[in-house]
């Protein structure tokens, strides 16, 4: 979970414990995941857009490094309708009421 705020790109889900009541498709998570133990020198590539979980049992130098990929360079312009309605559906009914007056609808 992320440290100081809220983030739609972060889960909420414990992993290592996940409360089953609240999540219950979590009991599957073990069919989905992979785990990888890194030594000295190795480096991970981790695809845009795939959730991740990093655990360090020592002291670690992790350097991670957000580039815009050509895939999401040409989908940004269109697909800013769809995020924005998303941002603005949690902002409230009638906010989401005038999007779809004006056309952005699902």
């Amino acid at each position: 979970m992320p440290l100081y705020r809220e983030a739609s790109n972060h889960s909420a889900i414990a992993l290592e414990n996940p409360d089953l009541h609240v999540y219950p498709r979590a009991e599957r998570l073990d069919k989905y995941f992979q785990k990888v133990i890194l030594h000295v020198g190795d480096a991970l590539f981790i695809p845009e857009g795939w959730l991740y979980q990093v655990d360090s049992g020592r002291l670690t130098i992790a350097v991670n490094f957000w580039w815009r990929s050509d895939m999401m360079s040409g989908m940004l312009e269109h697909m800013d309708a769809y995020y924005l309605r998303r941002i603005l559906k949690r902002a409230g009914s009638d906010v989401v009421q005038a999007i779809d007056n004006y056309g952005y609808s699902d």
